[in-house]
């Protein structure tokens, strides 16, 4: 009868042992996966930091764009002006090719003005949305961070069962009931 009992002992003690044994292989893993995690989480952050200060600095460029746009708008406007006046007053034809010249100038200024700002505004819809996906990225990366550490929470406790477990036995073990 003892030698039974010690037989169930010792089959008990190597199954807790293989079990305690691949608890903490599951464990070891997952904080390996918890790390790998995290990495992933930091470099989203850093992507997106560096995609906000592009975005910032488009931004300002095309307000430049724009300013300079408006500035030769108007510079465009006044020639105009200014041609219509001296068309009504016998302008020389060198005077008038000048000012015609200078016209073709700022319509082609103001071409590549315009080309310059929808390949900007286009150039800051294409970082929104590269935002918008490492925002979605970073979330997703949240969770599996969350559910990675209640997985490790999980097998802690069974850590510790399989722990506590193994004490009791040692102490069934050494202390046998009579």
């Amino acid at each position: 009868d003892v030698m039974r009992c010690k037989h169930e002992t010792e089959e008990r003690n190597l199954r807790l042992t293989r079990e305690k044994a691949d608890l903490a292989s599951s464990l070891t893993e997952n904080e390996e996966e918890l790390q790998e995690v995290m990495r992933r989480y930091k470099a989203c952050v850093g992507a997106v930091s560096t995609d906000q200060i592009t975005i910032q600095d488009q931004s300002l460029t095309i307000q430049t764009l724009e300013c300079e746009r408006n500035k030769l708008r108007e510079q465009y406007a006044e020639l105009c002006q200014r041609l219509d006046h001296m068309e009504g007053e016998n302008v020389s034809t060198v005077q008038h090719k000048r000012l015609e010249l200078k016209i073709r100038e700022l319509e082609s200024k103001l071409e590549l003005e315009k080309t310059t700002k929808n390949r900007m505004d286009t150039q800051i819809m294409r970082q929104k949305e590269l935002i918008e996906k490492m925002n979605r990225e970073m979330d997703d990366l949240r969770l599996r961070d969350g559910t990675s550490q209640d997985d490790v929470k999980k097998v802690s406790r069974q850590l510790r069962w399989v722990d506590n477990d193994l004490c009791l036995f040692d102490l069934s073990f050494h202390f046998p009931e009579t």
